[in-house]
């Protein structure tokens, strides 16, 4: 499984989590019944945050980057707004005593 078809399934399967929910409950309180009855609203908009291990090379890091930034532009610029599943940026995880360079890239936000 390639970096890009894993990131496809993540967001499909969160998509596929938030069509199967319920978009309300409605709850009513035993001990009140007339006074407190309520709907209550669901919403469920995850936010991925794809990561950089240190002990990964500087291509796979940039590799990573990259597709943050295209699947960035991708799930934020949805003119459909089919997909409430956005990439939001990357973490660096792993053992902060590994050494490890970047070129630091900025996103047009």
């Amino acid at each position: 499984m390639t970096k890009t078809s894993y990131i496809d399934s993540v967001i499909k399967g969160a998509e596929l989590a938030i069509s199967n929910l319920p978009q309300k409950i409605y709850v009513r309180y035993s001990m009140f019944p007339k006074l407190c009855e309520s709907t209550i609203l669901l919403g469920f908009n995850p936010r991925l945050l794809l990561s950089i291990d240190r002990r990964q090379s500087v291509d796979e890091a940039m590799d990573t980057v990259l597709l943050a930034e295209k699947y960035y532009s991708k799930t934020a610029a949805d003119p459909s707004g089919a997909s409430d599943v956005r990439v939001i940026g990357v973490d660096l995880s792993g053992d902060p005593r590994v050494r490890f360079s970047l070129v630091v890239v900025q996103w047009n936000l």
